[in-house]
């Protein structure tokens, strides 16, 4: 993903790009609350399959979520990255 250069040296505004959208502000907010199967993130968000296949991708590809391979399931389970807790409220 391109960082419009307005963005370049603000930290909030490198935020806001790579997680500005909507849906995958809602993502992170459901793995960080413990949401880790794709039907479950479906069906809480009411979103699409597409949409959401999108949005999973996209966040694994820059760095957010993590697959945990060890939960059992043919693709592993959408987890957030460890670093990502530290900015979570308790």
């Amino acid at each position: 993903m391109q960082i419009p250069d307005s963005h370049g040296h603000c930290p909030v505004g490198h935020a806001t790009a790579l997680l500005g959208d909507r849906w995958s502000m809602m993502v992170v907010r459901e793995a960080l609350g413990g949401v880790d199967r794709y039907q479950d993130f479906r069906n809480t968000l009411e979103i699409s399959d597409h949409t959401l296949t999108r949005r999973l991708g996209h966040l694994q590809e820059i760095g957010v979520l993590m697959r945990d391979e060890a939960t059992p399931g043919a693709t592993g389970s959408p987890r957030p990255a460890k670093t990502w807790h530290a900015c979570w409220p308790c």
